[in-house]
């Protein structure tokens, strides 16, 4: 008799016990709702200056190329991403486009050789389409003009492979 008595209180301590965790926690679980800090507003994004082409090589005018896949280098002022940039050359071209490791120059190299004596309207365009530089160039064959004072020196891509 003694035994079950003892089982019935051990048990109702244990369900008393029970409930008050219960009540605790639901408890504590209120406080903790009313004291959530809401999150900090959003801090406003920096706004990028106007894309520009703070540097180009070459710029117009005629260069005896003596390396025949120069790059075309335009540096900007800010780093850019090749799919928002575009070079247009006439007479028509392949180039193949690279950026520097840090984004803020572009190479534009010709898939095949340059060919001599003939004369380029290049053009970058930015987002937006808006031309952010225009040269002509002219590049001359080093063998029949071997005037330094036309050399225009030669630019390597860094990621030129031949």
């Amino acid at each position: 008799m003694f035994q079950k008595l003892k089982n019935k209180k051990v048990l109702i301590g244990l369900i008393v016990v029970s409930l008050l965790s219960l009540v605790y926690i639901y408890f504590s679980s209120k406080k903790t709702e009313s004291t959530v800090v809401p999150p900090p507003p959003f801090a406003p994004v920096p706004t990028l200056p106007p894309l520009q082409i703070i540097d180009s090589y070459p710029n117009s005018g005629k260069f005896v190329l003596t390396f025949p896949v120069t790059a075309l280098v335009f540096t900007f002022n800010q780093p850019i991403a090749l799919n928002k940039i575009r070079v247009e050359i006439l007479p028509k071209i392949d180039l193949l486009l690279s950026l520097n490791p840090t984004g803020d120059t572009l190479y534009a190299r010709p898939k095949d050789p340059w060919p001599f004596n003939k004369e380029y309207k290049i053009s970058v365009v930015g987002p937006g389409g808006l031309v952010l530089a225009e040269n002509i160039i002219t590049f001359l064959d080093p063998s029949k003009n071997p005037n330094p004072n036309d050399f225009g020196g030669d630019p390597v891509d860094p990621n030129y492979k031949p």
